[in-house]
């Protein structure tokens, strides 16, 4: 492995959240972004990693250390504090991805590789489309790594073309012994963030009392947090509820939870909630069963697993609480089996902040969009992107003459050419049916690169776009009658026919996830039941390194580039499950080209439908 002098040693994480000064270790949103921080330091104490606090009211590029909660506090505007930060990552907690504007304006002119934790249900805010597409493209060259609390949410921003994947907060908790529900008084909890009046209501904090006021014979604990709370106990004496104990200010929560047969979260709205609320997350795991609404973020895996029930309004919370009460065993035992897997800390089966933390840090930053096109525009040149632009970009008669000479004919991709479309045979051959005629799709074939070793297995149908591409590859196939042509952009293509085969090399990767996800269905509807697709995707680490030597002025296409978990999760997503996957490029570049040489170029996918 070679270094390059630009990247230090060691890689300095930062987890940030906003307005730790104010609220501390009440609110959730910091609680949680604090509790990693302690945790890391405390398991991994060889790592160069601080608490950062946001806070309004400092100076441009202030800095306070609070020692007694080890956290630093900075300003808004911090560009000075990094000026000479080589190697960062900022792992910022917030519950929208507003704050990453904050972040990024004190990066410039420099980008800063950022994971980004969306912990509200409302993450994604009304954006017009050019700022999104900014983000989709930090998404997709590695400068963001968006991660939400909740299916729903990721819906969200997959429905406005951003990709994000689901991560599950982890809390460390002691599990006590929790009261038998045969031996005291049924008792039911519920905590709250600090909690201003006007959002009373879409915390379901209304519902709630009327959910204790029907339910006389239930015991209810509420922790409260300051805020509005002579206001409430004025409610609970006007309304002659007797049945409800009121615990406010910083609280002992291992203590708390001792005495709580049920947690719940009576959300109103969507609005000014958590995707994930804390204590519904910490009662699974201390193997309380929850009784949610149908606007907690995580209601599809209370239902999934069987950890408490799920209801629509108060009618509804009262039968299901009466039902959770009726089968109180068989719910208990679902939460104290499957908790710790979901939210524990210890779960091999997923992968970790700390993992992720690992895999970047030899990743290198890249330019922001417009940073991109304005150094080409400097060159004379000008970037590819979206359908319309690649479309025309490669129906040119020159592009289509050149694309193997400019390509593919010197070392090291002349190599890199053999062993990918030797990956390619490989994977088919591993895991396709032969036992029938095959059919082929070849998607955007160029000049036949990938066509030409395909043809192999049997019929092929070649979409392209370009009649002077398809010329150029009629010309090298040896055998055209295998191969039929259709001349049409592939967003555009039609046909009733399935394939046993489809392959898709350099296409997939040049579209950000808003038509990624288009191709990812028209793909889906194409491959018959038991085919297979096989697709390159572009190594995030590698390209960034490629392209911080060589400039980015060097690249005038867009391109996506992928970690693994990435490539993993995204087909996850959009409907299918890896087969098996090759590594190929590694070591090929020439020396000092890349920082680590010992990192693939791309990785050849094949995947099937799940």
């Amino acid at each position: 492995m070679r270094n390059n002098v630009n990247i230090v040693s060691r890689t300095q994480i930062a987890i940030v959240c906003m307005g730790f000064k104010k609220d501390k270790d009440i609110e959730a949103v910091k609680k949680e972004a604090r509790s990693y921080y302690i945790r890391y330091k405390k398991t991994r104490p060889e790592m160069d990693i601080k608490f950062i606090s946001l806070e309004e009211e400092l100076s441009d590029n202030e800095e306070i250390y609070d020692e007694e909660y080890d956290v630093y506090y900075w300003s808004h505007r911090f560009s000075e504090r990094i000026s000479d930060k080589v190697n960062m990552i900022f792992h910022f907690f917030a519950d929208s991805i507003d704050g990453y504007y904050i972040l990024e304006k004190s990066y410039e002119p420099r980008s800063v590789i950022t994971l980004y934790t969306v912990t509200g249900i409302n993450g994604l805010r009304e954006y017009d489309e050019q700022y999104l597409k900014h983000v989709r493209h930090a998404i997709d060259v590695g400068n963001l790594f968006l991660f939400v609390e909740s299916k729903w949410v990721q819906e969200q921003f997959s429905a406005a073309g951003i990709y994000s994947k689901v991560m599950l907060p982890r809390v460390a908790i002691l599990r006590k012994p929790v009261s038998d529900v045969s031996s005291t008084k049924f008792t039911v909890g519920f905590a709250s963030a600090p909690l201003t009046r006007e959002v009373w209501e879409d915390r379901g904090i209304y519902i709630l009392l009327s959910l204790i006021k029907r339910l006389p014979d239930i015991s209810f604990k509420i922790a409260w947090r300051n805020n509005g709370y002579s206001e409430l106990l004025a409610i609970l004496e006007k309304e002659g509820i007797t049945n409800c104990e009121v615990l406010n200010g910083h609280l002992d929560m291992s203590e708390y939870y001792k005495d709580i047969n049920v947690m719940v979260a009576p959300f109103a709205s969507r609005a000014n909630n958590h995707s994930c609320p804390l204590s519904i997350v910490e009662a699974i795991v201390l193997g309380i069963p929850v009784l949610v609404t149908e606007y907690v973020g995580i209601q599809d895996l209370v239902l999934e697993h069987g950890l408490g029930l799920v209801a629509s309004d108060v009618d509804d919370m009262t039968v299901k609480m009466k039902e959770i009460r009726d089968n109180y065993h068989k719910y208990r035992e679902n939460a104290l089996n499957k908790g710790l897997s979901l939210f524990g800390t210890v779960n091999n089966d997923q992968i970790t902040y700390l993992q992720i933390y690992g895999m970047i840090s030899n990743q290198i930053p890249s330019p922001t969009l417009e940073r991109w096109s304005l150094d080409l525009q400097d060159r004379g040149k000008f970037l590819v992107m979206s359908r319309e632009g690649m479309a025309a970009y490669y129906n040119d008669a020159f592009v289509a003459d050149n694309y193997d000479d400019n390509r593919f004919t010197d070392y090291p991709m002349r190599t890199y050419d053999r062993l990918e479309r030797k990956a390619i045979s490989l994977l088919i051959e591993q895991n396709l049916n032969k036992n029938k005629i095959i059919e082929s799709l070849d998607i955007a074939s160029g000049d036949g690169r990938i066509l030409r070793e395909i043809v192999n297995f049997g019929r092929v149908t070649a979409v392209e776009n370009s009649r002077f591409m398809i010329s150029v590859s009629t010309k090298k196939l040896q055998d055209p009658s295998k191969v039929t042509f259709i001349e049409t952009d592939f967003f555009e293509f039609s046909t009733e026919e399935r394939y046993d085969i489809i392959t898709a090399f350099r296409f997939i990767r040049h579209f950000d996830y808003h038509d990624r996800r288009i191709l990812y269905r028209k793909l889906y509807s194409l491959v018959k039941d038991d085919g297979i697709i096989v697709v390159d995707f572009p190594d995030k680490r590698a390209e960034t390194q490629l392209r911080a030597h060589m400039g980015w002025g060097s690249f005038h296409v867009y391109d996506v580039f992928w970690n693994n978990y990435e490539i993993i999760d995204e087909l996850n997503q959009n409907g299918f499950k890896i087969l098996g996957q090759i590594p190929v490029g590694e070591y090929l570049m020439t020396p000092g080209t890349m920082v680590n040489d010992y990192l693939p170029l791309s990785r050849v996918v094949c995947f099937s439908k799940k």
